[in-house]
Protein backbone atom coordinates (compact mmCIF):
# COMPACT_ATOMS: atom_id res chain seq x y z
CA UNK A 1 0.00 0.00 0.00
CA UNK A 2 2.89 2.36 0.81
CA UNK A 3 4.43 1.79 -2.62
CA UNK A 4 1.08 2.56 -4.26
CA UNK A 5 0.85 5.88 -2.45
CA UNK A 6 4.38 6.80 -3.50
CA UNK A 7 3.56 6.01 -7.14
CA UNK A 8 0.37 8.09 -6.92
CA UNK A 9 2.25 11.03 -5.44
CA UNK A 10 4.83 10.81 -8.24
CA UNK A 11 2.12 10.81 -10.94
CA UNK A 12 0.40 13.83 -9.42
CA UNK A 13 3.67 15.76 -9.23
CA UNK A 14 4.57 15.11 -12.88
CA UNK A 15 1.27 15.47 -14.73
CA UNK A 16 -0.66 18.74 -14.44
CA UNK A 17 -3.91 18.67 -12.54
CA UNK A 18 -5.20 21.78 -14.37
CA UNK A 19 -5.69 21.33 -18.12
CA UNK A 20 -6.03 25.06 -18.77
CA UNK A 21 -2.84 25.87 -16.89
CA UNK A 22 -0.53 23.15 -18.24
CA UNK A 23 2.50 23.97 -20.38
CA UNK A 24 4.97 25.63 -17.96
CA UNK A 25 2.62 26.34 -15.09
CA UNK A 26 3.58 25.25 -11.58
CA UNK A 27 0.91 22.89 -10.30
CA UNK A 28 0.12 22.44 -6.65
CA UNK A 29 -0.73 18.77 -6.12
CA UNK A 30 -1.94 16.77 -3.19
CA UNK A 31 -0.11 16.72 0.15
CA UNK A 32 1.64 19.99 -0.72
CA UNK A 33 3.85 18.55 -3.47
CA UNK A 34 4.79 21.14 -6.13
CA UNK A 35 6.44 20.98 -9.52
CA UNK A 36 8.24 24.12 -10.63
CA UNK A 37 9.95 25.13 -13.85
CA UNK A 38 13.47 25.53 -12.48
CA UNK A 39 12.53 28.47 -10.31
CA UNK A 40 11.23 30.68 -13.15
CA UNK A 41 7.79 32.22 -13.17
CA UNK A 42 5.31 31.17 -15.80
CA UNK A 43 4.57 34.73 -16.94
CA UNK A 44 8.26 35.61 -17.22
CA UNK A 45 9.02 32.57 -19.37
CA UNK A 46 6.08 33.15 -21.68
CA UNK A 47 6.75 36.86 -22.07
CA UNK A 48 10.38 36.20 -22.95
CA UNK A 49 9.54 33.47 -25.46
CA UNK A 50 6.24 34.73 -26.87
CA UNK A 51 6.31 38.47 -26.19
CA UNK A 52 7.23 41.12 -28.73
CA UNK A 53 7.45 44.89 -29.06
CA UNK A 54 7.30 46.30 -32.58
CA UNK A 55 7.02 49.52 -34.53
CA UNK A 56 4.04 49.31 -36.90
CA UNK A 57 5.08 50.89 -40.20
CA UNK A 58 2.19 50.47 -42.64
CA UNK A 59 1.72 46.73 -43.09
CA UNK A 60 5.13 45.95 -41.63
CA UNK A 61 6.09 45.26 -38.03
CA UNK A 62 9.74 46.02 -37.30
CA UNK A 63 12.16 46.96 -34.52
CA UNK A 64 13.69 49.82 -36.52
CA UNK A 65 11.98 52.49 -38.60
CA UNK A 66 12.59 55.96 -39.97
CA UNK A 67 10.33 58.97 -39.46
CA UNK A 68 10.56 62.76 -39.33
CA UNK A 69 10.54 64.84 -36.17
CA UNK A 70 6.90 65.57 -35.35
CA UNK A 71 5.61 62.41 -37.03
CA UNK A 72 3.35 59.92 -35.29
CA UNK A 73 4.96 56.51 -34.72
CA UNK A 74 2.77 53.46 -34.07
CA UNK A 75 3.75 50.68 -31.66
CA UNK A 76 2.48 47.22 -30.80
CA UNK A 77 3.23 45.16 -27.69
CA UNK A 78 2.01 41.59 -27.35
CA UNK A 79 2.65 38.87 -24.79
CA UNK A 80 1.15 35.66 -23.47
CA UNK A 81 -0.54 36.05 -20.09
CA UNK A 82 -1.41 33.39 -17.52
CA UNK A 83 -3.68 33.29 -14.50
CA UNK A 84 -0.98 32.06 -12.09
CA UNK A 85 2.72 32.75 -11.57
CA UNK A 86 5.28 30.96 -9.46
CA UNK A 87 8.19 32.53 -7.64
CA UNK A 88 10.54 30.46 -5.46
CA UNK A 89 8.21 27.46 -5.75
CA UNK A 90 5.25 29.50 -4.46
CA UNK A 91 2.25 29.79 -6.76
CA UNK A 92 0.29 33.06 -6.82
CA UNK A 93 -2.87 34.02 -8.62
CA UNK A 94 -2.42 36.94 -11.01
CA UNK A 95 -4.74 39.82 -10.12
CA UNK A 96 -3.40 42.38 -12.63
CA UNK A 97 -0.98 42.97 -15.48
CA UNK A 98 0.88 46.26 -15.72
CA UNK A 99 2.66 47.52 -18.87
CA UNK A 100 5.03 50.48 -18.59
CA UNK A 101 6.56 52.10 -21.68
CA UNK A 102 9.52 54.34 -20.91
CA UNK A 103 10.43 56.31 -24.05
CA UNK A 104 13.45 58.34 -25.06
CA UNK A 105 12.67 61.34 -27.32
CA UNK A 106 9.03 60.27 -27.73
CA UNK A 107 6.04 62.12 -26.27
CA UNK A 108 2.25 62.10 -26.15
CA UNK A 109 1.95 58.31 -25.86
CA UNK A 110 -1.69 57.28 -26.25
CA UNK A 111 -3.62 54.02 -26.49
CA UNK A 112 -5.32 52.97 -29.73
CA UNK A 113 -6.61 49.58 -28.58
CA UNK A 114 -6.02 46.79 -26.07
CA UNK A 115 -7.19 43.24 -26.70
CA UNK A 116 -7.12 40.17 -24.50
CA UNK A 117 -7.69 37.18 -26.75
CA UNK A 118 -10.56 38.23 -29.02
CA UNK A 119 -11.96 40.78 -26.57
CA UNK A 120 -11.29 44.50 -27.07
CA UNK A 121 -11.07 46.17 -23.67
CA UNK A 122 -12.99 49.33 -22.86
CA UNK A 123 -11.53 52.23 -20.90
CA UNK A 124 -15.03 53.50 -20.09
CA UNK A 125 -15.96 50.15 -18.54
CA UNK A 126 -12.76 50.18 -16.48
CA UNK A 127 -11.40 47.08 -18.17
CA UNK A 128 -8.03 48.85 -18.09
CA UNK A 129 -6.56 52.13 -16.86
CA UNK A 130 -3.81 54.31 -18.27
CA UNK A 131 -1.73 57.06 -16.65
CA UNK A 132 0.95 59.28 -18.13
CA UNK A 133 2.00 60.04 -21.68
CA UNK A 134 5.66 59.15 -21.36
CA UNK A 135 6.33 57.08 -19.35
CA UNK A 136 2.92 55.54 -19.90
CA UNK A 137 1.52 52.99 -17.45
CA UNK A 138 -1.30 50.61 -18.41
CA UNK A 139 -2.95 48.43 -15.79
CA UNK A 140 -5.30 45.56 -16.70
CA UNK A 141 -7.34 43.98 -13.86
CA UNK A 142 -7.15 40.18 -14.10
CA UNK A 143 -9.75 39.10 -11.49
CA UNK A 144 -13.33 40.07 -10.70
CA UNK A 145 -14.76 41.22 -7.38
CA UNK A 146 -14.91 37.59 -6.22
CA UNK A 147 -11.22 37.11 -7.04
CA UNK A 148 -12.04 34.80 -9.95
CA UNK A 149 -9.84 35.04 -13.05
CA UNK A 150 -11.47 37.09 -15.81
CA UNK A 151 -9.77 35.35 -18.72
CA UNK A 152 -8.85 31.87 -19.84
CA UNK A 153 -5.20 30.96 -19.63
CA UNK A 154 -2.88 31.12 -21.48
CA UNK A 155 -4.11 34.08 -23.56
CA UNK A 156 -2.53 36.76 -25.76
CA UNK A 157 -2.59 40.42 -24.70
CA UNK A 158 -2.02 43.00 -27.46
CA UNK A 159 -1.57 46.74 -26.92
CA UNK A 160 -1.59 49.16 -29.87
CA UNK A 161 -0.55 52.75 -29.19
CA UNK A 162 1.23 55.71 -30.76
CA UNK A 163 3.65 58.49 -29.89
CA UNK A 164 5.16 61.65 -31.36
CA UNK A 165 8.82 61.71 -32.43
CA UNK A 166 10.61 64.61 -30.71
CA UNK A 167 14.25 64.37 -31.84
CA UNK A 168 16.59 62.97 -34.47
CA UNK A 169 16.48 59.49 -32.92
CA UNK A 170 14.32 57.77 -30.34
CA UNK A 171 13.79 54.46 -28.59
CA UNK A 172 11.62 52.88 -25.96
CA UNK A 173 11.57 49.90 -23.61
CA UNK A 174 8.54 48.13 -22.17
CA UNK A 175 8.38 46.43 -18.78
CA UNK A 176 5.51 44.09 -17.85
CA UNK A 177 4.73 43.13 -14.28
CA UNK A 178 2.08 41.31 -12.26
CA UNK A 179 1.69 39.96 -8.74
CA UNK A 180 4.77 37.77 -8.97
CA UNK A 181 7.18 38.94 -11.64
CA UNK A 182 8.64 41.84 -13.60
CA UNK A 183 9.92 41.31 -17.14
CA UNK A 184 11.36 43.57 -19.82
CA UNK A 185 9.64 42.72 -23.07
CA UNK A 186 12.10 41.49 -25.72
CA UNK A 187 12.90 43.71 -28.69
CA UNK A 188 14.40 47.18 -28.30
CA UNK A 189 12.74 49.51 -30.82
CA UNK A 190 14.55 52.41 -32.48
CA UNK A 191 13.36 55.26 -34.71
CA UNK A 192 15.95 57.17 -36.75
CA UNK A 193 15.67 60.25 -38.92
CA UNK A 194 17.42 61.19 -42.17
CA UNK A 195 20.02 63.86 -42.90
CA UNK A 196 20.22 65.95 -46.07
CA UNK A 197 23.37 67.86 -47.03
CA UNK A 198 23.04 70.71 -49.55
CA UNK A 199 26.17 71.72 -51.42
CA UNK A 200 25.80 74.90 -53.48
CA UNK A 201 28.69 75.32 -55.98
CA UNK A 202 29.65 77.41 -58.98
CA UNK A 203 30.55 76.11 -62.42
CA UNK A 204 34.05 75.18 -61.21
CA UNK A 205 32.82 73.21 -58.21
CA UNK A 206 33.70 75.87 -55.65
CA UNK A 207 31.38 76.47 -52.71
CA UNK A 208 28.94 79.28 -53.39
CA UNK A 209 27.11 81.10 -50.62
CA UNK A 210 23.90 83.08 -50.64
CA UNK A 211 21.30 80.88 -52.35
CA UNK A 212 17.82 80.64 -50.82
CA UNK A 213 15.85 77.36 -50.80
CA UNK A 214 12.51 75.96 -49.75
CA UNK A 215 12.09 72.27 -48.92
CA UNK A 216 8.86 70.41 -49.73
CA UNK A 217 7.56 66.96 -48.81
CA UNK A 218 6.44 64.49 -51.45
CA UNK A 219 2.87 65.74 -51.08
CA UNK A 220 3.99 69.31 -51.86
CA UNK A 221 3.61 70.69 -48.34
CA UNK A 222 6.51 72.68 -46.83
CA UNK A 223 8.76 70.96 -44.30
CA UNK A 224 8.63 72.63 -40.90
CA UNK A 225 12.24 73.46 -40.07
CA UNK A 226 14.19 75.86 -37.86
CA UNK A 227 17.76 77.13 -37.96
CA UNK A 228 20.16 75.76 -35.37
CA UNK A 229 22.92 77.56 -33.51
CA UNK A 230 25.62 76.21 -35.82
CA UNK A 231 23.91 77.57 -38.93
CA UNK A 232 22.38 74.29 -40.03
CA UNK A 233 18.71 73.27 -39.90
CA UNK A 234 16.48 70.76 -38.14
CA UNK A 235 12.92 69.60 -38.69
CA UNK A 236 10.68 71.04 -35.98
CA UNK A 237 7.27 70.11 -34.62
CA UNK A 238 6.00 73.68 -34.96
CA UNK A 239 6.95 77.34 -35.58
CA UNK A 240 9.18 76.70 -38.59
CA UNK A 241 10.49 79.19 -41.14
CA UNK A 242 7.89 80.18 -43.71
CA UNK A 243 9.66 79.96 -47.10
CA UNK A 244 7.87 83.22 -47.93
CA UNK A 245 8.75 86.88 -48.37
CA UNK A 246 11.98 88.71 -49.13
CA UNK A 247 13.96 87.88 -46.00
CA UNK A 248 16.82 85.36 -45.92
CA UNK A 249 15.76 84.25 -42.43
CA UNK A 250 12.63 82.73 -43.98
CA UNK A 251 14.61 80.30 -46.17
CA UNK A 252 17.35 77.67 -46.13
CA UNK A 253 20.48 79.62 -46.99
CA UNK A 254 23.39 77.73 -48.61
CA UNK A 255 26.52 77.37 -49.06
CA UNK A 256 26.90 74.02 -47.52
CA UNK A 257 24.33 73.14 -44.87
CA UNK A 258 22.75 70.04 -43.38
CA UNK A 259 19.11 69.42 -42.51
CA UNK A 260 18.42 66.76 -39.88
CA UNK A 261 15.22 65.14 -38.66
CA UNK A 262 13.76 64.11 -42.05
CA UNK A 263 11.90 60.91 -42.96
CA UNK A 264 14.27 58.50 -44.69
CA UNK A 265 11.40 56.90 -46.63
CA UNK A 266 10.03 60.15 -48.02
CA UNK A 267 11.06 61.98 -51.20
CA UNK A 268 11.71 65.71 -50.88
CA UNK A 269 11.94 68.57 -53.36
CA UNK A 270 14.36 71.48 -53.08
CA UNK A 271 13.14 74.69 -54.70
CA UNK A 272 15.65 77.47 -55.31
CA UNK A 273 13.99 80.78 -54.51
CA UNK A 274 16.94 83.10 -55.01
CA UNK A 275 20.35 82.62 -56.65
CA UNK A 276 23.56 84.16 -55.27
CA UNK A 277 24.27 87.64 -56.59
CA UNK A 278 25.77 87.46 -60.07
CA UNK A 279 24.60 83.91 -60.75
CA UNK A 280 21.72 82.30 -62.61
CA UNK A 281 19.11 80.14 -60.94
CA UNK A 282 19.84 76.41 -61.06
CA UNK A 283 18.30 74.86 -64.18
CA UNK A 284 16.98 71.76 -62.40
CA UNK A 285 17.33 70.12 -58.98
CA UNK A 286 16.78 66.35 -58.69
CA UNK A 287 14.35 65.13 -56.04
CA UNK A 288 15.96 64.14 -52.76
CA UNK A 289 15.92 60.43 -51.86
CA UNK A 290 17.90 58.82 -49.06
CA UNK A 291 20.37 55.96 -48.92
CA UNK A 292 20.09 53.55 -45.99
CA UNK A 293 23.36 52.32 -44.52
CA UNK A 294 23.81 49.82 -41.69
CA UNK A 295 27.11 49.16 -39.96
CA UNK A 296 28.10 47.03 -36.96
CA UNK A 297 30.92 47.36 -34.44
CA UNK A 298 31.94 44.78 -31.85
CA UNK A 299 33.78 45.85 -28.70
CA UNK A 300 36.40 43.88 -26.74
CA UNK A 301 33.68 42.23 -24.64
CA UNK A 302 31.94 40.86 -27.71
CA UNK A 303 29.02 43.31 -27.59
CA UNK A 304 27.86 44.35 -31.04
CA UNK A 305 26.39 47.78 -31.75
CA UNK A 306 24.49 48.23 -35.00
CA UNK A 307 24.00 51.72 -36.43
CA UNK A 308 21.57 52.60 -39.22
CA UNK A 309 21.63 55.93 -41.04
CA UNK A 310 19.63 57.54 -43.85
CA UNK A 311 21.58 60.19 -45.76
CA UNK A 312 21.36 62.19 -48.99
CA UNK A 313 23.53 64.84 -50.61
CA UNK A 314 22.31 67.37 -53.15
CA UNK A 315 24.93 69.31 -55.13
CA UNK A 316 23.37 72.29 -56.87
CA UNK A 317 25.29 74.31 -59.44
CA UNK A 318 24.75 77.96 -60.28
CA UNK A 319 26.46 79.42 -63.34
CA UNK A 320 27.66 83.00 -63.36
CA UNK A 321 25.73 85.60 -65.35
CA UNK A 322 22.19 86.84 -65.44
CA UNK A 323 19.31 85.18 -67.24
CA UNK A 324 17.50 87.75 -69.37
CA UNK A 325 13.70 87.77 -69.18
CA UNK A 326 11.89 86.39 -72.23
CA UNK A 327 10.23 89.22 -74.21
CA UNK A 328 9.58 87.52 -77.56
CA UNK A 329 11.75 86.88 -80.63
CA UNK A 330 14.08 89.36 -82.29
CA UNK A 331 12.27 91.97 -84.37
CA UNK A 332 8.96 91.65 -82.57
CA UNK A 333 7.11 94.62 -81.22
Amino acid sequence: MGKLLLILRFILSVFPADKDENRRHVHVVRRGIKQSHRGNTVAKIWIEENGAKKIVDGDEETTLATAAIGDTVNFKVSFTATNFVTENEETKQVTYYQIVDTPTNLSNLAIDSITVGNKTLSLDEEEYSVTGTGPMTIRIPWVDDNNASLYTSPITVTVNYHATLDAVDASNDVVISNDGTTTTIPGHTDIVTATLTINKVDGDGNELDGAWFALLKSDGTPVTITKTANGNYTVAKENGITFEGDNADNYIVAGTVTIVGLDGNDTYTLVEKKAPAGYNMAESIPDVTFTKDTSSETDDDGNTTTTTTYTASSEITNLSGTTLPSTGGIGTT
